[in-house]
């Protein structure tokens, strides 16, 4: 199959030299009579981390609920992206993903983000000194070590959860709704433990109080997407984000 892939949005996670999967895209592609479209986008477009979970982990069929108008507008898409499936003959994938996160496992890309705002790369800065220190918001969370727990996905697995995707679209010409995630969460500290072995050195950060409306987990269920696109993580094992994540930043030392 053919396609190009659109990457967005520099505005809302900070600045980036964009890599594949990360954050959010979409691949499209025409085929004879057939307009093909994936669209990705992070968990908060769907199910926001500031609203009342209702159960975990998270699955597709999960009340929905903006915490902003830039989710609002990225569920607005997914509405706009079926009603244009029943008018215009279009399919669609829109891929629900939780915490993109890592690089390149080739290390064919190491741009960084710029002013970032994301917990990983965050501990990055900490870790090169960009950062006098990092803060960890409440360490008193429900958890095993009291730190907020999320589910990581590496962007190796995101990009290959598009190709899939879009296969799924050519093969089956039906829509497509699918989380993408690990069913596993990490926790803050934990983030940062698996930072300190792979740089051989310690992250200054600070325990500061709980961020309103965080929750203490939120992983995701992607179930479905095993079942549909016999898609599975590869490469989100916490070590392997962390290990191509910081090869990245000392690239650019």
């Amino acid at each position: 199959f053919n396609g190009p892939v659109d990457l967005a949005d520099a505005g809302v996670f900070g600045e980036y030299t964009y890599h594949a999967g990360e954050k959010f895209s979409a691949i499209m592609g025409l085929r004879a009579d057939l307009f093909n479209h994936v669209a990705g986008d992070e968990s908060r477009v769907k199910v926001s981390p500031r609203v009342t979970l209702k159960y975990m982990p998270v699955d597709e069929n999960h009340p929905t609920e903006p915490e902003n108008y830039y989710g609002y507008t990225k569920l607005s898409i997914e509405g706009f992206l079926s009603w244009y499936s029943k008018l215009k003959n279009m399919r669609f994938a829109a891929l629900r993903y939780f915490n993109a996160a890592g690089y390149d496992v080739q290390g064919r890309i190491t741009g960084l983000e710029k002013n970032p705002a994301n917990l990983i790369p965050v501990v990055m800065e900490a870790l090169t000194g960009k950062r006098k220190e990092m803060l960890v918001f409440g360490n008193d969370y429900d958890t095993p070590d009291g730190t907020g727990i999320r589910d990581y996905i590496h962007v190796n697995d995101l990009a290959i959860g598009h190709a899939e995707a879009f296969k799924y679209l050519e093969r089956e010409n039906k829509d497509l709704i699918v989380n993408l995630g690990v069913s596993k969460g990490t926790s803050v500290l934990e983030i940062i433990q698996a930072a300190e072995k792979a740089s051989g050195k310690k992250v200054p950060y600070r325990i500061v109080e709980r961020r309103s409306g965080d929750p203490a987990s939120l992983v995701a269920n992607p179930s479905k997407a095993f079942e549909l696109l016999g898609w599975k993580a590869k490469y989100s094992d916490i070590d392997t984000i962390i290990e191509t994540t910081w090869k990245a930043y000392q690239a650019n030392a």
